[in-house]
């Protein structure tokens, strides 16, 4: 039989340090926290509150940036419409714009600033802001958010080629400068 004494101590002595080394650490573990229970309850608990905090945040910046998406879309559409009529038929422009706004969703709460005319009458701007509600802000005491948005169109004298025929890029005597809101 083999007893201690008789082998080596080179042949226990690195299993002897590291089983002391790991009594050790098992017996400071349990002085902290063999007396504690329910940690692991509050620390999942604190996980949940957070990742239910980042999923109300992108829940809310998601739907302030869908409505700025499709207030921009509905905008640009509308100035370019109205642009169309530029410069000589200004009521047909306002209401080429307001049908295209109104077409698009921009309606009575929504305030609608324009179309405005500048340049010569060249140039048609329209400028909304909508109110959008949080859904989880409210929690913080978030309750909605402003919106805006602003188009311009600019119509332009039909170039033409050496050829007597008008360019390809600038056939409809338009410029469109838009996406000059930003949600954020």
């Amino acid at each position: 039989m083999l007893d201690r004494k008789s082998i080596a101590p080179s042949q226990f002595g690195e299993f002897d340090r590291k089983s002391r080394e790991q009594i050790r650490m098992e017996w400071s573990m349990k002085k902290l926290f063999g007396s504690s229970c329910g940690q692991i309850a509050v620390l999942y608990a604190g996980i949940i509150v957070g990742l239910v905090g980042a999923i109300a945040l992108c829940t809310d910046v998601g739907v302030i940036y869908l409505n700025w998406h499709r207030m921009q879309k509905a905008v640009d559409a509308a100035v370019l419409a109205g642009g169309a009529g530029l410069p000589d038929n200004i009521p047909g422009a306002t209401a080429a714009t307001n049908f295209y706004l109104a077409r698009n969703g921009i309606a009575a709460p929504d305030v609608i600033t324009g179309p405005t005319y500048s340049n010569g009458n060249t140039q048609i701007s329209v400028t909304v802001k909508r109110t959008v509600p949080y859904y989880f802000g409210r929690v913080l005491g978030l309750f909605n958010s402003d919106v805006q948005v602003t188009a311009t169109a600019q119509a332009q004298t039909v170039h033409r080629n050496r050829d007597g025929r008008r360019d390809h890029w600038n056939a409809h005597g338009m410029q469109g400068r838009t996406g000059q809101g930003s949600p954020f």
